[in-house]
């Protein structure tokens, strides 16, 4: 029988996850009504349908992960979620080593590691070389190429083509939107800054790729 997500435990005694998910989604509203005047003079190709930004590794934090799946029980059926679970369990067995790899953020309520995947941890790895190595496609794409969670999108998404890496100077965003801005003078949100504002909000100590929380969470949510 699934467990409901916002039941689960947060490991903190004045936060409930849904307190959490209230003030996760004030930032997220603040960021998207931002991030929508900034791309209205951009004519950017994005369109529904169009998934380049969801095929490469996207990190998110266990608070985003848990607001993710919370939102997929609410609005799919119990056998879309199982296919979802099925589909992240299958990418994350496929990419097993490289994930461990990026370490192990708190999972509250999740079933506890064993021991030889819990010794899989590395130092912290650079964000956007990590993606550029690993790639593959969301399993939250349904079989049009849609988000099946895009109101509850995790924030790395949200920043994509409106964002800019500064310590890097390079644009925050898929090689096709990379190359729609490329040459061209805009005014981007500092997405480094941006996420910094995240991980000031509980259960947000460490990043990992969607499918990571898939596989720990998945014998509460089939």
């Amino acid at each position: 029988m699934p467990v409901r997500i916002l039941d689960l435990p947060t490991g903190m005694d004045d936060v409930t996850l849904a307190d959490a998910f209230v003030v996760l989604k004030d930032l997220y509203d603040r960021v998207d009504e931002h991030a929508a005047r900034l791309a209205a003079p951009l004519e950017l190709p994005c369109h529904p349908g169009c998934s380049s930004c969801c095929r490469q590794s996207v990190f998110v934090t266990p608070l985003e992960a848990l607001y993710l799946l919370s939102h997929l029980q609410e609005t799919r059926s119990p056998s879309e979620v199982t296919a979802v679970v099925d589909a992240g369990v299958a990418t994350f067995n496929a990419h097993r080593e490289r994930i461990l790899a990026f370490g192990h953020p708190t999972c509250p309520g999740a079933p506890e590691l064993g021991d030889d995947d819990a010794r899989r941890r590395a130092a912290p790895l650079d964000r956007v070389l990590s993606a550029l190595a690993l790639s593959f496609d969301c399993p939250l794409l349904d079989s049009a190429g849609l988000c099946s969670v895009y109101p509850a999108r995790e924030m790395r998404g949200r920043l994509f083509a409106v964002s800019r890496l500064k310590s890097r100077d390079e644009y925050y965003a898929c090689n096709l939107l990379g190359r729609h801005l490329d040459g061209r003078e805009v005014r981007l949100m500092d997405a480094e800054a941006v996420v910094e504002l995240l991980h000031l909000h509980p259960l947000t100590d460490g990043e990992q790729v969607i499918p990571y929380y898939l596989w720990r969470y998945a014998s509460l949510l089939r």
